[in-house]
């Protein structure tokens, strides 16, 4: 099936360090780096999530490959990027992934 893509303009609070490790069992390594960011879509509207009871912006987290790490431990974070999400649809469900991270840099005065 195809693919969907949306941009959203988030808030990248920062990255974690790369990891790279076999599980227990398996012969195959995972790697990757973790990012963690908020939506801005209305970051002045209260966000109050009824199901969960969480009050306030909840970072959200996603896997990066590696790679994301080195070409962005120079960028002065937090920073504010547009996120390119991919949306694929599966017969298991929907399926999402960061297709692309742009940084929107300050501009200079």
């Amino acid at each position: 099936m195809d693919e969907m893509k949306t941009v959203k303009r988030c808030l990248v609070l920062g990255l974690g360090k790369p990891y790279d490790f076999i599980p227990d069992g398996e012969t195959k390594s995972i790697t990757g780096c973790k990012m963690f960011y908020i939506g801005t879509d209305d970051i002045n509207k209260s966000s109050v999530d009824d199901e969960s009871g969480a009050i306030g912006y909840i970072p959200q987290k996603v896997t990066m490959e590696s790679a994301f790490y080195e070409t962005t431990k120079n960028v002065p974070l937090p920073c504010l990027a547009d996120i390119t999400f991919a949306i694929k649809l599966e017969t298991s469900g929907a399926k999402v992934r960061v297709a692309g991270v742009d940084f929107v840099q300050p501009s200079k005065k």
